[in-house]
């Protein structure tokens, strides 16, 4: 699952082929389409990353891994191999586009001697492909693994074994050697790096009971905590962590009991702690680690796989939609001053930060004959934004000042935060006349 720099959220599956589709930010999913060039396989795996230019990169395994773009267009790419055959399965697949272009993924497949590891390759801004580098060499299976990639282009893999275990490397340098981060018996490891290229790490640990955090700053990892109470009769497993642009860290992990009991929960980090834990999905069989996204302004989405009504199904949880079209409206009367420097509206506002398709914000001014829209924004801000207008046309009439917020039906929730509104004089910028003294 990608959400792109628009908001539009992105996802890939397999079935008889790989397919993808696509949900703008505030709308619904299109309808979903088969990647070229991709077939049947039992093996199959397949991962998503974010090119520039409106580029979506995907990766499968069908006989080796296999790649494939869909360009700004919406057109394709023809499929090609960039391994060499594979035996045995190949586990799931981390894609990743770092901030100079490249290209990285994180995989899991038996290394020589038969046991599941984790793979590394890269593509370069030409469009090479590296050799695949088993950075586990673990002597058995590992139990998961996880990779990210911060501003810097500096890679950073965690994985699972017999403890929660980590390597890093910079864009030009060597793999450092592997380090514990903790010792457990981890049941799914997650890393992400934030904009300040802090590195966040959940897993979750079987002998607690609990998924556990941890943070690597200043090149120390901090003492790890519990992101939600330990359970004794459940099972807290498959953590995914992200962390959004206010640098606040989001965490969703899979609970399970029994065949006919599953559920997926999430937490957020508050001051003093986490928030309690929600659950937003609860089913009685087969369900699959769930993954994370966090648009560019903090908002969640959820994406996960369950068996329902006699097959697997692909689930999706994010901002909740209107169900129907509607208006907000907030008025106040005025006089607007006669003055000798020209009236002005002033004020400061905040849209949500994926504000729906079809709805906007309007500033109006109705002097008993007319209405007449001054300012319409159709934009999430995700921070605070200030707006001025020019009032001469009413000045020294008694008007209706109106903040509206028009509701698309079908799209997210629209919501506008208004503050510190003033109707006054302007004042001139004296200091610019002042004459330059030695």
């Amino acid at each position: 699952m990608v959400v792109d720099s628009a908001g539009t959220v992105h996802v890939v599956w397999c079935g008889t082929n790989v397919y993808h589709s696509q949900k703008p930010a505030g709308a619904g999913w299109s309808a979903y389409e088969a990647i070229p060039g991709s077939g049947a396989s039992f093996y199959m795996a397949a991962a998503m990353a974010e090119g520039s230019g409106g580029v979506l990169k995907v990766v499968w395994v069908e006989g080796g891994m296999r790649y494939s773009q869909r360009n700004a267009n919406g057109q394709w790419s023809p499929a090609q191999l960039v391994t060499g055959p594979f035996s045995g399965f190949w586990g799931p697949i981390t894609m990743i586009t770092g901030p100079f272009g490249s290209v990285h993924l994180l995989w899991q497949a038996p290394g020589t001697n038969g046991y599941m590891n984790a793979f590394y390759m890269a593509q370069d801004r030409q469009g090479g492909w590296s050799q695949p580098t088993n950075l586990s060499q673990y002597s058995s299976h590992i139990s998961d693994a996880d990779m990210a990639v911060d501003s810097r282009g500096a890679v950073h893999v965690v994985w699972g074994a017999n403890a929660v275990y980590y390597r890093t490397r910079s864009v030009e340098g060597p793999w450092s050697a592997p380090s514990t981060i903790a010792p457990a018996d981890p049941r799914g490891v997650s890393v992400f790096a934030d904009d300040l290229n802090g590195i966040h790490v959940t897993w979750g640990d079987t002998a607690r009971g609990q998924v556990r955090y941890t943070t690597y700053v200043n090149q120390i990892w901090s003492a790890p905590v519990g992101v939600a109470p330990p359970t004794t009769t459940e099972s807290q497993s498959a953590p995914i962590v992200g962390v959004d642009g206010r640098n606040r860290v989001h965490v969703i992990w899979l609970q399970y009991v029994n065949l006919n009991s599953w559920s997926i929960h999430y937490s957020a980090q508050v001051e003093g702690g986490w928030s309690p834990d929600a659950t937003f999905f609860e089913h009685d069989h087969g369900t699959q680690t769930p993954q994370l996204l966090l648009s560019r302004f903090g908002t969640p989405h959820a994406l996960w796989d369950a068996y329902a009504d006699g097959s697997n199904a692909l689930f999706y949880a994010g901002p909740e939609l209107a169900q129907a079209a509607g208006e907000a409206v907030v008025s106040q009367g005025i006089h607007v001053p006669e003055a000798p420097h020209a009236a002005t509206l002033s004020f400061l506002y905040q849209l949500a930060p994926e504000f729906p398709m079809g709805s906007r914000l309007e500033v109006s001014v109705r002097d008993g004959i007319s209405s007449t829209v001054v300012v319409s924004d159709t934009e999430g801000t995700g921070a605070w934004v200030h707006r001025w207008v020019d009032l001469a046309p009413w000045a020294d009439r008694n008007v209706d000042l109106s903040f509206r917020i028009v509701q698309a039906a079908g799209g997210g929730l629209a919501w506008a935060a208004i503050d510190e509104v003033t109707a006054g004089s302007a004042y001139p910028d004296i200091w610019v006349n002042l004459p330059y003294r030695q």
